[in-house]
């Protein structure tokens, strides 16, 4: 496999894919195994990268989309996003974020990825210049509140994200290129 890893995907996108077309492999992903080799006979891959992770292809969608295709080392898809743009770190330290509760979070940052923990609720947010990462609370003043309402935010630096000791924020959150982020 070759990985450019240098030239932007807007050079190298030059063919594009309904959405549905992406929705109906992201629904067979809950049910089957996908390997790499599937996905080539179904897209034509234009733009694939690798990371630490392992590697993922863009798709340019309809609608001014893209999607994001991660394959593990194993070659099996692992996961799918699709995104319009990137948020900046800077939309997220403007929010009022003690106040701001989780379902205004995800109308906010429709790229948002819900983490499964049963004790906080958590959200990660893949932005240009790394992660946020935000933390809810379903507490106040001793009483459960109807919805979680934001707590704290976190950042991780893109640089920093491979080298971190958490291995959820080094293995969990898809891990995407700066340049794929402009």
């Amino acid at each position: 496999m070759k990985f450019e890893n240098h030239r932007s995907k807007t050079e190298l996108l030059t063919v594009s894919y309904p959405v549905e077309q992406v929705e109906i492999l992201k629904n067979q992903m809950l049910t089957e195994r996908i390997a790499f080799s599937k996905v080539k006979k179904q897209f034509e891959i234009q733009c694939m990268r690798g990371t630490y992770q392992g590697y993922y292809v863009i798709l340019q969608l309809e609608e001014s989309q893209n999607s994001f295709l991660f394959f593990n080392k194993a070659n099996e898809l692992i996961n799918i996003m699709m995104i319009s743009e990137f948020m900046r770190k800077a939309d997220f330290e403007i929010q009022k974020m003690d106040q701001m509760t989780m379902s205004e979070m995800l109308r906010f940052d429709r790229n948002t990825i819900l983490v499964p923990i049963s004790a906080i609720d958590i959200t990660i947010h893949i932005v240009q210049e790394g992660i946020c990462i935000v933390k809810y609370s379903r507490f106040q003043d001793g009483k459960v509140r109807k919805e979680p309402v934001a707590i704290s935010m976190d950042f991780i630096e893109n640089e920093n994200i491979p080298i971190s000791e958490d291995p959820f924020i080094k293995d969990g959150i898809p891990f995407i290129l700066e340049i794929d982020k402009k």
